[in-house]
């Protein structure tokens, strides 16, 4: 019985001698990428028992430092506009136009609907403030709540001393007093240290 020759090969690793089974070839199955579901999104509108402009005291306006009321409000009516709602956050971004070019545009039309909302819910100097260079609602909605929470020394203080003067009237219901009580509080916690710095807060948005 000959040696194997240096040259010759086999898929055992050894050539195949008489009497044995030829070795064969395995087949490999091509590994296929999974196609991503598509996404599921319809247009949306906004009830018109939503839509109209709030009361003038009720406008997003730094002036009446009102933004925790106002976000309430605004995210609590687009959610239950058709779930409106998930566009003021970087969670749920645009499906990829390529891939799905009508869920995109879709996304695209309710996205645009909720910045909308957001401005029309603004008085005209905020709205001035917002512009219109944000790509997304949810990056608009950063922008408002960074400007909007920590606003300088100055509001920290007229809220702290909102807080301090309250008192409680026995002679009308305690659970709204409470509450308001509690509005200013987490406003003052979420405003972060008092900052003495006393040079004027930047009236750009960041």
């Amino acid at each position: 019985m000959s040696s194997p020759h240096p040259g010759d090969y086999s898929p055992s690793g050894l050539s195949s001698t008489a009497g044995s089974p030829t070795p064969t070839r395995t087949s490999v199955s091509a590994i296929v990428p999974a196609v991503p579901a598509k996404p599921k999104i319809r247009i949306c509108t906004i009830s018109s028992a939503y839509l109209a402009p709030f009361p003038a005291a009720q406008l997003l306006d730094s002036d009446r430092n009102n933004w925790t009321e106002w976000k309430d409000v605004v995210s609590l009516n687009l959610q239950l506009s058709g779930g409106l709602h998930r566009y003021l956050s970087s969670a749920y971004p645009c499906p990829d136009a390529s891939v799905f070019p009508d869920a995109a545009a879709n996304w695209v039309e309710n996205d645009d609907l909720v910045r909308a909302y957001i401005r029309k819910q603004s008085t005209a100097a905020e709205r001035k403030r917002q512009g219109t260079t944000y790509a997304t609602a949810a990056h608009l909605w950063r922008a408002l709540e960074a400007y909007h929470v920590r606003q300088g020394p100055h509001a920290q203080v007229l809220v702290l001393r909102e807080l301090l003067e309250l008192r409680f009237d026995t002679s009308s219901p305690l659970l709204p007093q409470a509450e308001r009580a509690a509005e200013l509080a987490e406003k003052v916690v979420a405003m972060g240290a008092l900052d003495a710095d006393p040079s004027p807060r930047s009236l750009s948005f960041l």
